[in-house]
């Protein structure tokens, strides 16, 4: 008999009831006194709301009037207490407290459970002796600190750091990532958010402009190098018959040739043929492959300016009259180059074409025609956009003729001529004293005896000159000397 009165010493008779045994259970809160154990009939877990602050505890009861009274207690929204039998019955109970009106479901549900203090993992710095603290939220943290990497975890014992930290969105230097219930940050583990822009990132960002450059810039030169080929050997095939010089070969012009700069650019401005600037770099724009034939400018200089100066002041645009393109001085071994670029004619001048060609009556008035024409546009004096002065040649002969493919003829040589401007009766001379050429002078040039300050003059010496080019033979035909 004595052996099942020990075995059943828990449920001795008192007071006409059973009394239960004791039993240990987990101790939560200050009136815990020998660690987080205690030992009891009744195992209980509280929930307890003040001012707006939850309060959870959980320990032992006896099993007495107040310990049942306490046990039976019904919930209410400010204090909720759940009792239980068995060994650590109450370690995993989590209350909360129900019910309406100012409830602990009430007071922002997520906030008053935010408030209930919880048991959290303590690891760092901040943790004293226990690896354990309580708060209202765990927190697990990594921070970078002189170039070393910081872990730490921890509770929020002030709800409103906890609040202020665990919304503290993540950096490449620092990370906290928050968590509530009983140890919830024991497994949790925190990593730094990669950088936006990594090292190879930066450089990828840096050279895939400078490649993507590199290889538009080879593209377009060798693009445009393919153009410029093509193009020079379009004007190398080209043989335009009007502007388009044998021998000279555009080199550095781009896509003209010398023929369109003349369409473009001869009827632009005062004068004739090229703007004046293009004309001082003709010489470094063209190749000279044959020479065909020099003039006298190599020996006389001031004739070359002469004719420079007057086809780039008066417009000279006539169809017997040599058209004009540029002129410019080079240097060529060791020697200066007067150049005159004019329109080519092949047949060449009309004492050379005498020497070697017969004509008929017909083609002798169509020659003699075209010259008088050239000489009557250059005696007269326009007026208006597009005016000239009157100019006397003074040095008409065959050689500074030229024949025409068409058979007309037309004026070159322009270094003597002399300009008159009808409206201040000036006129211009320049600084040649040379004369032309014996065989067609007229008397008065001959015995020195013309007047110098009379234009009329000039003409008539012209007109002299025009006789002798185109006289009349004894049988009345016209015979072109």
């Amino acid at each position: 008999m004595d052996a099942p009165l020990v075995l059943l010493s828990d449920v001795e008779v008192s007071a006409g009831r059973p009394v239960l045994r004791e039993q240990q259970c987990v101790c939560d809160g200050a009136h815990c006194r020998h660690g987080q154990r205690c030992t009891g009939q009744h195992c209980f877990s509280s929930l307890t709301l003040t001012d707006g602050v939850a309060t959870q505890h959980k320990g032992c009861l006896r099993d007495d009037q107040e310990g049942r009274d306490t046990c039976a207690m019904a919930p209410s929204s400010t204090h909720v207490v759940k009792c239980c039998q068995g060994h650590l019955c109450n370690m995993n109970v989590s209350l909360q407290a129900s019910g309406k009106g100012d409830s602990l479901d009430t007071i922002g549900g997520g906030e008053a459970r935010a408030r209930e203090e919880h048991e959290c993992v303590c690891e760092g710095s901040l943790c004293e002796t226990l690896n354990r603290c309580r708060g209202h939220q765990c927190f697990s943290s990594l921070t970078v600190n002189a170039g070393s990497l910081l872990y730490q975890k921890g509770c929020f014992k002030v709800y409103e750091q906890s609040t202020l930290t665990c919304k503290t969105p993540p950096s490449p230097d620092q990370i906290v990532e928050c968590c509530y219930g009983h140890l919830c940050n024991m497994n949790s583990t925190v990593q730094l958010p990669l950088s936006h822009y990594s090292v190879t990132t930066l450089a990828i960002v840096i050279a895939a402009p400078i490649i993507v450059l590199i290889l538009l810039s080879a593209i377009a030169i060798l693009v445009f190098r393919r153009i410029h080929q093509n193009q020079m050997e379009r004007l190398t095939s080209r043989d335009a018959e009007y502007g388009t010089i044998d021998g000279l070969i555009a080199s550095n012009v781009g896509d003209s040739t010398l023929a369109d700069l003349l369409d473009h650019s001869c009827t632009s401005g005062s004068g004739s043929g090229l703007p004046f600037l293009v004309q001082r770099t003709v010489a470094r724009q063209i190749t000279l492959n044959e020479c065909v034939g020099k003039g006298r400018y190599g020996k006389d200089e001031k004739s070359w300016f002469r004719e420079t100066e007057i086809y780039n002041t008066v417009l000279l645009r006539h169809e017997n009259i040599l058209g004009f393109i540029a002129s410019d001085m080079t240097s060529r071994n060791s020697s200066t180059q007067l150049w005159l670029i004019t329109h080519y004619y092949e047949m060449g001048s009309l004492y050379d074409y005498l020497q070697i060609s017969t004509l008929d009556a017909l083609s002798c008035l169509r020659m003699a025609l075209s010259i008088a024409s050239g000489v009557s546009y250059l005696h007269v004096e326009i007026f208006g956009t597009q005016a000239k002065p009157a100019i006397a040649h003074r040095d008409l002969k065959s050689k500074n003729i030229l024949v025409k493919k068409n058979g007309q003829c037309c004026i070159a040589d322009l270094g003597l001529a002399v300009m008159h401007f009808q409206d201040t009766n000036e006129l211009d001379v320049g600084n040649n004293p040379k004369v032309g050429t014996k065989r067609y002078m007229a008397p008065e040039v001959l015995d020195d005896s013309i007047q110098m300050d009379c234009f009329e003059s000039f003409k008539r010496v012209d007109i002299w000159a025009l006789g002798w080019c185109c006289g009349r033979s004894p049988g009345g035909l016209s015979v072109m000397v």
